[in-house]
């Protein structure tokens, strides 16, 4: 009896695998399995691309940024900053005084010349202003009056005004129009004084 259960037990066994009911479970659980495989698709060059190509315009953007910064400060905050010490007054000529003639560089961007060099005529126009003072009465100060700070703080020079054009005539010609409006004995213009040094006197703020 036990004999005959056991080939009836092998004849099922031999009969399923012809049908092939165990090579579809091991299908299915082949494809369970498959699906939990997670797969990762390269991108195309084309968006290989654009992403450097993003990338490339905010490196760009963020170094003009910058480059913008620093012409502000250098244009307007330093000047702002630099003159913040001086005070307004009112400035009276005394005096015009020609000193000569003054070397000066001409070359620069807007020069066909970079290397030119030329000459201005150099004056010394004699000014006096008030003094305001906290602790005491105002006092008058007697000067040489510049045309800006870039004039004043000068090293090579020592001048009311400077200008410095490769034909000598046309510095002589803007020395001239100066004159005529900041150098004439008697004159009365708007002028600043430095508050640490009452000696420097400028005529504009920059």
């Amino acid at each position: 009896m036990a004999e005959r259960v056991k080939k009836n037990k092998h004849k099922i066994i031999n009969t399923t695998l012809r049908k092939g009911h165990f090579k579809r479970n091991i299908e299915k659980e082949s494809n369970k399995f498959a699906s939990k495989i997670f797969t990762y698709d390269l991108p195309s060059r084309k968006s290989i691309e654009a992403s450097h190509c993003s990338l490339a315009f905010f490196i760009v953007l963020g170094f003009a940024s910058i480059v913008v910064l620093i012409l502000d400060v250098w244009l307007f905050a330093l000047p702002v900053i630099s003159t913040s010490n001086f005070r307004s007054t009112m400035c009276r000529v005394q005096g015009y005084e020609f000193k000569g003639f003054q070397d000066c560089k001409c070359g620069g961007l807007t020069n066909a010349s970079p290397y030119c060099t030329s000459k201005f005529p150099c004056v010394h126009i004699t000014v006096d202003y008030n003094i305001h003072r906290k602790t005491a009465s105002n006092s008058t100060q007697t000067s040489i009056v510049y045309q800006d700070e870039a004039v004043l703080q000068a090293e090579s020079f020592n001048c009311s005004f400077a200008t410095c054009n490769e034909v000598r005539k046309l510095n002589t010609i803007e020395l001239e129009s100066f004159k005529s409006e900041y150098g004439s004995p008697g004159a009365i213009y708007k002028c600043m004084y430095n508050r640490d040094n009452t000696k420097e006197v400028q005529i504009t703020f920059f």
